[in-house]
């Protein structure tokens, strides 16, 4: 018995002990990353839909009704990391990130609703933002990725000021990305066909306009 043992502990202590490898650190960083950036794009959200933030972005009587924009903006908080990567590396938005967030905040705003809640400002929002991607799409100027993550972003703007300054500040920093990438295309000698990722750039204008409706009512 005790021959069995001391091979056994032999055998353990002969066993490296397993490591994780440059493939492991590199992902595990990814996900303390998307960890941090969901949490302060929560927060952000948080302080655009509370009733001090909401007051500097909404009329009065709709002021009160922005907190409950806390659920589809905390939904889209826990993929923005994610997408934001995927479309840098592989411009595409990813149908299992993005579809999910727009199910929870359709069901999230029809059972506001039933109790009573406005949900003209995000609905209208996610209507006129997508309608709009969807156009440029059939334009061949966007992909139908942008569209959707557009009823995301619109179904998570708390008031007035969000709905309207996500989009206008995508599309400038969009812009300005955009002729960035096509001078440094001609300078390489690429042509026009640099392609650039929007989806960071809708993300960034919603975080964006989230933190300027928060700090106004600082």
């Amino acid at each position: 018995m005790s021959v069995v043992v001391g091979e056994s502990l032999r055998v353990r202590r002969a066993t490296p002990a397993p490591t994780i490898g440059p493939a492991g650190v590199g992902e595990a960083r990814r996900r303390v990353v998307d960890l941090v950036v969901s949490v302060v794009v929560a927060l952000l959200v948080i302080g655009a839909a509370s009733p001090a933030g909401a007051s500097s972005g909404a009329p009065p009587a709709e002021a009160s009704l922005a907190l409950p924009a806390v659920g589809p903006g905390i939904a889209l908080a826990l993929v923005v990391g994610e997408l934001v990567r995927t479309d840098l590396a592989e411009h595409r938005l990813p149908n299992r990130l993005v579809v999910p967030v727009i199910v929870v905040s359709t069901g999230w705003w029809a059972v506001m609703s039933l109790a009573g809640v406005e949900a003209r400002v995000p609905v209208t929002a996610a209507l006129v933002h997508a309608g709009a991607l969807l156009v440029l799409s059939l334009l061949g100027g966007m992909g139908m990725g942008d569209v959707k993550l557009a009823i995301a972003i619109g179904l998570a703007s708390p008031v007035d000021l969000v709905a309207v300054a996500a989009p206008l500040a995508a599309f400038l920093l969009g812009g300005f990305a955009g002729v960035a990438a096509l001078a440094r295309g001609r300078s390489a000698g690429r042509g026009r066909r640099e392609r650039l990722a929007f989806g960071p750039w809708m993300l960034l204008g919603w975080a964006l306009a989230l933190t300027l409706a928060g700090a106004i009512s600082i």
